[in-house]
């Protein structure tokens, strides 16, 4: 799927750059101090592990969608904030048994943009930030407060680190804003707290996220 999205996002950025149009739409729009909008899209999620056992964990298909706001600093700089929903699913295997991750995470993040000046109906950004997100299914694997071997919980808040590229497309009525997003996460999402020395056997103790995610954005 990740390929997929990458040539797709190409090819619109090929489609958007050759266009001839002349007219300048929404040519007062870029000039409010903050803008509002929200976005909603798909992404790929997995994780690096870390572990003296063999683990393994697949990667995930979700979807996500929240608000924005652009509050401007200059013509060209402006502070980026994206809270929303990210849900995401993947399943975890050690010690001969699997488990579903299904996380559902609260993110809030707050990057620094950068935008070149418009051409016609198209500008350029790039983005660069930090995430915090909050799990609200960390303890669905910890079924019996660690007393199962195989029993382990994830951590509720952790942060990530962001980069984006995309583009804006001025359109009669509406901005459109493609992007595509890589997600780094910062700490380890696996918690082994409340859990004894069996049930830290064969269990990873690092699980750090790595997403990519594509998402249309309307202002």
């Amino acid at each position: 799927m990740t390929p997929k999205i990458v040539i797709f996002f190409l090819l619109l950025c090929t489609f958007s750059f050759a266009q001839e149009e002349k007219i300048s739409r929404l040519q007062h729009f870029d000039k409010s101090k903050i803008r509002y909008g929200f976005y909603l899209g798909l992404h790929q999620k997995g994780y690096s592990v870390e572990s003296d056992d063999p683990v393994s964990v697949t990667v995930g298909s979700g979807f996500q969608l929240g608000v924005i706001a652009d509050y401007s600093l200059t013509q060209n700089i402006s502070i980026f904030l994206e809270p929303g929903i990210m849900s995401s699913s993947n399943v975890l295997s050690f010690g001969g048994r699997s488990f579903d991750l299904n996380a559902t995470y609260f993110r809030f993040p707050v990057s620094l943009k950068l935008t070149t000046d418009r051409i016609n109906n198209f500008r350029v950004f790039a983005t660069g930030g930090l995430s915090m997100n909050y799990n609200f299914n960390t303890e669905d694997n910890n079924n019996n407060n660690g007393a199962d071997p195989y029993d382990f919980s994830l951590k509720t808040t952790t942060v990530a680190a962001e980069i984006s590229m995309g583009f804006n497309i001025y359109l009669p009525y509406f901005k459109l804003t493609p992007s595509l997003k890589g997600i780094y996460g910062v700490n380890s999402e696996f918690s082994g707290e409340n859990m004894g020395s069996i049930a830290r056997t064969n269990a990873p103790y690092k699980l750090n996220s790595r997403a990519i995610m594509f998402s249309l954005i309307f202002q």
